[in-house]
């Protein structure tokens, strides 16, 4: 039986590496608060800008989203851009091929002068084989105007891409730039093997997640972007409410833990949050990360 004096160094030690771990956390998330982008609409350009103003944590790369097929929303998502960059914010707009018609250098260079030096580069749900290629787009961003191309990626698979993983690596040693995600099903299970097989491509990589919102909300969304649904929305007691606002905690948790593992200490490996549940929620949450919570 082992002495006292043993188990009490035991104890202390065991208190110790508990401190410690729990202090690696807090750093960690810390880093993913400093280093997180979030997605908006153009018409909520303004609102952010103010809302980023007065509250330093707020993320300051924002992704701007192209969602309607109008020209007119073309200029709306310039304007937004011009807006988030005169308030001292990052924009990216989303640059979707099957939209930019024959105008592509056009474009992206009203693009580029309304302060966007990243773009996300995407076929669009409307895209068809007669429309531009998201390559030449790409091609025509970083060759022509030195727009880093920023391409999707979707760790649990693309949807309509068999060999979707391959693409994205194409796309990236051809053209360079970063990747965002989808938000998955489960991302914990497929993170760590996504992360590994495109860090060596991407400058950076935003993984996206979605961000605090109610549990029916959140429902929609996974159906909207065609992602099944969530081990952490649906593995709830019977007794919850649809109402219950969701927190990405396990996603978060699970890309902290990949940051610790591989000593990453940069930017090269961020969180992305998708405002499911509205930007206020959002802010609120990088806010506690930023603290060393919402862990």
């Amino acid at each position: 039986m082992p002495s006292l004096a043993l188990v009490r160094r035991r104890a202390a030690l065991i208190a110790v590496c508990a401190a410690r771990a729990l202090s690696t956390t807090s750093e960690r998330l810390k880093q993913l608060g400093r280093h997180a982008s979030i997605e908006i609409a153009p018409r909520q350009a303004t609102t952010y800008a103010e809302l980023a103003k007065a509250r330093p944590s707020a993320p300051r790369t924002v992704f701007v989203n192209f969602v309607d097929t109008e020209d007119e929303h073309f200029a709306a998502v310039e304007a937004a851009c011009a807006v988030l960059k005169a308030a001292g914010l990052d924009p990216v707009p989303h640059v979707p091929a099957s939209r930019v018609k024959n105008a592509a250098v056009k474009r992206l260079r009203a693009l580029r002068d309304a302060g966007a030096a990243s773009a996300l580069i995407i076929a669009g749900n409307d895209w068809t084989d007669i429309c531009a290629r998201v390559d030449d787009v790409a091609a025509c961003a970083a060759a022509l105007l030195d727009i880093k191309p920023v391409f999707a990626g979707f760790p649990e698979g693309h949807p309509y891409v068999p060999r979707g993983g391959a693409r994205l690596a194409e796309k990236l040693r051809a053209h360079g730039g970063s990747v965002v995600s989808q938000f998955c099903r489960d991302l914990p299970f497929v993170l760590d093997a996504w992360l590994d097989a495109t860090r060596g491509d991407a400058e950076a990589i935003f993984v996206g997640v979605p961000g605090p919102a109610p549990r029916a909300t959140l429902r929609r969304f996974y159906d909207l972007c065609g992602v099944g649904p969530s081990a952490a929305v649906e593995a709830v007691s019977e007794d919850a409410d649809a109402d219950d606002v969701v927190a990405p905690a396990r996603d978060v948790a699970a890309l902290a833990a990949y940051l610790e593992r591989h000593s990453i200490d940069d930017a090269s490996v961020r969180l992305h949050l998708y405002p499911c549940g509205g930007v206020e929620r959002c802010v609120a949450y990088v806010e506690g990360l930023c603290s060393g919570n919402n862990s």
